[in-house]
């Protein structure tokens, strides 16, 4: 099956949770509410554009194969790190986000190949504090607190 196959299906299925999660976003507090759907609204409309850019191309092009090969082992890979996010979420609740999630970008980061040491010591440390900083003090959003709460 050709990429753009895969990627008009991939952006419907970006479409249907999109509309899922605005539909949930009705429940949110109505002066909390404008930053996630305005969030959607951006998403909605992108993936909308990506869409219409795939099938435009399928009109044009037809469907030929693709020129490049996909990476061998990449669907391995990426249902790897499916699990890797599952088991991330399944753990939030019970040890918290300050503890996890540094713990949780590094095996991600390691896991995809980055080796440098900067980067091992510094973006999970300020990925982990500028969002915690982002959720509590800007959107006024508690994380799970797990063991420290």
């Amino acid at each position: 099956m050709p990429y753009v196959i895969g990627e008009i299906i991939i952006t419907l299925f970006t479409i249907v949770v999109e509309a899922v999660l605005w539909i949930n976003s009705a429940e949110i507090p109505p002066a909390s509410a404008h930053y996630p759907q305005g969030l959607l609204v951006l998403a909605f409309a992108l993936s909308l554009a990506y869409l219409l850019i795939c099938v435009r191309r399928v009109m044009r092009e037809g469907l030929q194969p693709p020129k490049e090969q996909p990476v061998a082992g990449a669907a391995l890979q990426l249902f790897i790190l499916c699990g890797m996010v599952i088991l991330y979420l399944s753990l939030l609740d019970i040890i918290g986000y300050l503890i996890l999630t540094p713990f949780f970008v590094l095996a991600c980061i390691v896991y995809l190949g980055m080796r440098k040491k900067f980067v091992l010591m510094f973006l999970p440390l300020f990925l982990t504090a500028s969002t915690y900083y982002l959720f509590a003090n800007v959107l006024f959003i508690f994380l799970p607190r797990g063991i420290l709460g």
